[in-house]
C-alpha cells in the first residue's frame, strides 16, 4: 500500500507563520484541537526502554493516549490538506497563510490557481506590509516562467519605486522585460538610469547615517554594466 505522510505538505503551510510547525502547533492552529494530558513525543523512547527494563511504565497510558492523538489529528489533517488543494481561495485565512498555500499549488505546477491566489494576497495586503515586496516578486517571475511577462509590468512597475533591494531587482527584471519581451531598448535604459538615481540617493543617505555602502556599489557597478550595454544596442 501507498504511504502518505501528511505532516510535511501542513507543515509547508504554516512554516515561518506558526513558532513551531510540530504536529501539536499545526493541529491546535488548524484543527482546533487541544490535547489535555499529554506527554512529550521526545520522551516516548524512554518510557519504552523503562517497559523493556522494569516490566513496568506508569507513563504508558499516556503513550497511548498520545499515539492516538496523532492518528486522530493525522487523519483530520487528510481532510485539511485536501481541502486546501480543492478550494484554495476559500480555504487560507490569514494573508501569510494564502502566500504559502500559492506557493505550494505553484511548486506542485498548479500555475494558474497559484498565480491567482497570490494576485487576490497581494491586491487585499496592505502596501506597507513587509511581506508584500516578496509576494510581488514571486508572482512577476511566475508569471515570466509562465509566458504571461507582459502581466508583469504593473508589478515591476511598482516595485521598482522601493527603496531597498527589492526595488533594484524589479527595476532589473522590468529592464530585462523592455529589452527582450518588447524589444524596447531604449526603454530599458531608461528604466536602469532612472533606478541609478535612486542607488545614488540611497547610497549618500546610507553615508549620512553611517551605513556601510558596499550593498549600493555592488548595485550601481551592476547598473552600470547593463546601462553600457544597452546603450550599445540602441545605437545600433
Amino acid at each position: 500500500d501507498e504511504h502518505v505522510d501528511l505532516l510535511p505538505p501542513a507543515r509547508r503551510l504554516f512554516r515561518g507563520i506558526l513558532p513551531s510547525v510540530s504536529l501539536k502547533a499545526v493541529e491546535s492552529h488548524a484543527l482546533g484541537v487541544v490535547r489535555g494530558a499529554d506527554i512529550d513525543g521526545a520522551e516516548i523512547p524512554q518510557v519504552f526502554f523503562d517497559l523493556a527494563r522494569n516490566g513496568h511504565a506508569p507513563r504508558i497510558p499516556l503513550v497511548l493516549s498520545h499515539n492516538a492523538q496523532d492518528i486522530h489529528s493525522l487523519a483530520l489533517l487528510f481532510n485539511f490538506v485536501a481541502d486546501a488543494l480543492h478550494k484554495p481561495h476559500a480555504h487560507a485565512r490569514s494573508l501569510a497563510e494564502r502566500a504559502a498555500l500559492a506557493r505550494w499549488l505553484l511548486a506542485i505546477g498548479r500555475l494558474d490557481d497559484g498565480i491567482r491566489l497570490l494576485e487576490t494576497t497581494i491586491t487585499e495586503c496592505p502596501r506597507r506590509d513587509p511581506q508584500r515586496p516578496g509576494w510581488q516578486w514571486l508572482l512577476g517571475v511566475t508569471l515570466r516562467r509562465a509566458q504571461r511577462a507582459a502581466e508583469s509590468v504593473p508589478i515591476w512597475e511598482e516595485l521598482r519605486r522601493q527603496p531597498h533591494r527589492w526595488g533594484f531587482t524589479a527595476a532589473v527584471e522590468l529592464a530585462k522585460l523592455h529589452e527582450h519581451h518588447f524589444k524596447n531598448p531604449a526603454d530599458a535604459l531608461r528604466v536602469l538610469e532612472e533606478r541609478r538615481r535612486v542607488e545614488l540617493l540611497n547610497g549618500e543617505l546610507g553615508a549620512l547615517r553611517r551605513i556601510s555602502s558596499a550593498a549600493q556599489e555592488e548595485s550601481l557597478l551592476a547598473l552600470a554594466h547593463r546601462e553600457a550595454r544597452l546603450r550599445r544596442k540602441a545605437a545600433r
